[in-house]
């Protein structure tokens, strides 16, 4: 009890040595301006107490325009779209780092755009972004619980595959379901409502708004289930919803739907070229066949333009990962290089737009006009297209 006492009043005990009292005062000395980190070396020497824990730093995470730094660095345009996700995201990692403010809703996306204007790449840049797991899965593979296929649940199985089986990790991940207008009840575009594709909306409300999900991980022997919490993890939804502009242009044209001379239903009859993303609604999305109650739990609708010549262009060239560094970097590897011409960038662009495919042919069309320098590589040779 002396000793502690003695210690209290910065005095060395009596029991020590001359030698040991002069390093219990040296080391108290030293110790007087140095309590940041709670446990001096004075204190786990000579057994003092611990200072109360300093109130723990918030976690940093990337404010909008940092995220779309990041997303400019592979996704070329699309601007809108990239403020609309930032918000979106930047708001995601808010809520999921402030668990004790309630209220905070999920900020689930939908991305509405042409084939190959980037919605997977969008998906994929915002993981990175985030620096977490990324799961992709095709809405069309979906079924109800029940029917023969892939029940929604199984999307949970593949971000966790993604993560190895860390339940924790993959609970603060992002589900990207591709295709997602497969799903749609089009009966206003084709007369007939698709009934297995509105069960699958139902079956996925839960999920997305966050429930806990019993899952299946492993095989055989080792197969076993756990629980996964969606509550934190970020959905986003993609679709083309091809055909859609008929619904824009019967919402804009009144007598579309008419009867005589001054109807013109021959509009419904083909693509509307003059219809663009921007022009569409909630609610043609819900005519389209989305269910207002699913759309009700992804309130970030970020609409993606369709690409024209000059991004196609842009889109070779200019992102970190660019389709034409691909190449170039490959033929380097046979001791060769390659430069691309503008004409023949203006070409593998038009010809892109002209089959309707966007960036996603842009390899397939550079593939087969480099089949023959890649078959007769030769080291040492500079290559022009």
């Amino acid at each position: 009890m002396d000793n502690v006492i003695s210690m209290a009043n910065g005095k060395p005990p009596k029991n020590m040595s001359e030698i040991e009292q002069l390093e219990y005062l040296t080391a108290l000395l030293s110790d007087i301006t140095d309590v940041e980190d709670g446990i001096t070396s004075f204190d786990s020497k000579y057994g003092g107490g611990k200072k109360p824990p300093t109130e723990p730093k918030k976690p940093k995470f990337p404010k909008p325009p940092e995220i779309v730094a990041g997303l400019d660095e592979y996704i070329i345009g699309q601007s809108e779209a990239k403020r609309i996700i930032a918000v979106a995201v930047y708001n995601h990692l808010k809520r999921v780092n402030n668990p004790t403010v309630k209220g905070l809703r999920k900020s689930n996306i939908m991305m509405v755009g042409p084939t190959g204007t980037g919605k997977t790449l969008f998906a994929q840049t915002i993981a990175d972004t985030m620096g977490v797991p990324l799961a992709i899965a095709d809405a069309t593979s979906l079924t109800e619980a029940g029917y023969v296929g892939e029940d929604v649940e199984t999307v949970l199985e593949k971000l966790l595959t993604v993560t190895g089986g860390d339940v924790k990790l993959a609970q603060k991940g992002i589900i990207y379901i591709d295709e997602i207008d497969k799903i749609c009840a089009g009966k206003n575009l084709n007369g007939k409502k698709d009934v297995s594709g509105e069960g699958v909306q139902h079956a996925l409300l839960k999920l997305i708004e966050g429930t806990k999900a019993t899952v299946k991980i492993g095989s055989g022997h080792e197969q076993k289930k756990v629980v996964v919490d969606t509550s934190n993890i970020l959905f986003i939804v993609g679709g083309a919803f091809s055909g859609i502009d008929k619904l824009v242009t019967a919402r804009n044209d009144k007598g579309a739907n008419g009867i005589g001379f001054a109807a013109r239903v021959e509009t419904l009859a083909k693509e509307d070229s003059t219809i663009e993303t921007k022009d569409i609604t909630i609610d043609d999305l819900k005519k389209y066949g989305m269910i207002p109650e699913l759309l009700g739990r992804i309130p970030t609708l970020a609409k993606l333009n369709a690409l024209d010549v000059d991004t196609l262009k842009m889109i070779l060239t200019e992102p970190k990962n660019s389709i034409t560094k691909h190449y170039e970097s490959l033929v380097k590897l046979d001791g060769s290089t390659i430069t691309f011409t503008d004409e023949k960038l203006t070409e593998i662009a038009e010809a892109a737009l002209k089959n309707g495919t966007g960036a996603r042919g842009l390899q397939t069309i550079l593939e087969l006009d480099l089949m023959d320098i890649m078959f007769n590589a030769e080291e040492g040779k500079h290559y022009e297209i």
